[in-house]
């Protein structure tokens, strides 16, 4: 079986690579000895793209050589501050990610889609249409091509209405301890077995999970790490798990190699 692994990418600027215990090329070689597991990379500027046409040359290294692989696909960091956020500020950043596409000097400088991070939680009918308005906006852009892929994440189990706007939802982000003492797993199975209020089922595809801070024991054993993946892999179709404890959008944990080998 293979899953989606999502994972975000915020280079320090002047570093070539998120600090970490892997190099970049060990992340390149990652992902070519893994051609079966679909790498969602979030990749993140400033916050955003910042306020430049461009990213800095980190980037625009890199972004590049992550395109080149049939097996990743890169989205834009947008922050929406759970709709409170102006609209037009959140479609600038949108179309700065789009504009990529057509820099004649950096060629497949390019991201296919947006990673809307920030999207509330509960519904109410402005906060439905400002996602809905955005998205659309993300859709009608062409720099996102074909594949264009649009991932809200409220981190929590949204109102069900909010689950249809999207392609994919991230349904949990938060640490290990947190996953189990509220007992996530139950709650994303329930989700499953009842329709959206719309009426349309909540496919595996469409939901993602994220998962930090997963203790040294687990991380370090193989058996205990499968049974981490195989379960979030059961309920949620990309799945991304860190044995860090802080910054760990910024690099890669000791249990990196072990969660990818188990995720493919």
């Amino acid at each position: 079986m293979s899953v989606d692994a999502i994972q975000r990418a915020d280079l320090p600027t002047g570093m070539p690579s998120p600090t970490g215990l892997r190099t970049v090329t060990d992340r390149h070689a990652v992902i070519k000895e893994s051609p079966d597991l679909k790498f969602i990379v979030v990749v993140n500027p400033h916050n955003g793209p910042g306020g430049s046409p461009l990213p800095d040359a980190n980037y625009t290294r890199e972004i590049p050589l992550l395109n080149s692989y049939s097996n990743v696909q890169a989205l834009g960091y947008v922050a929406t501050g759970y709709t409170k956020r102006d609209v037009q500020a959140i479609k600038n950043d949108i179309h700065t990610y789009s504009d990529w596409s057509t820099n004649v000097d950096v060629q497949n400088l390019k991201v296919e889609g947006i990673f809307f991070d920030e999207t509330p939680g509960e519904y109410d009918a402005a906060s439905a249409n400002l996602l809905h308005e955005i998205q659309s906006e993300a859709r009608l852009a062409h720099g996102f091509g074909s594949r264009c892929m649009l991932i809200n994440n409220p981190g929590i189990i949204p109102d069900a209405r909010l689950l249809h706007g999207p392609n994919m939802t991230v349904v949990f982000e938060g640490t290990y301890a947190t996953y189990q003492q509220h007992s996530i797993s139950s709650k994303l199975s329930k989700l499953k077995q009842k329709p959206e209020r719309s009426g349309n089922p909540v496919v595996r595809n469409d939901l993602a999970c994220i998962m930090h801070s997963i203790p040294v024991g687990v991380a370090d054993n193989e058996s205990a790490m499968q049974k981490v993946v195989r379960e979030l892999q059961r309920l949620a179709g990309t799945v991304y798990v860190t044995d860090l404890h802080e910054d760990y959008y910024a690099g890669f944990g000791s249990g990196w190699m072990r969660f990818v080998d188990v995720a493919s």
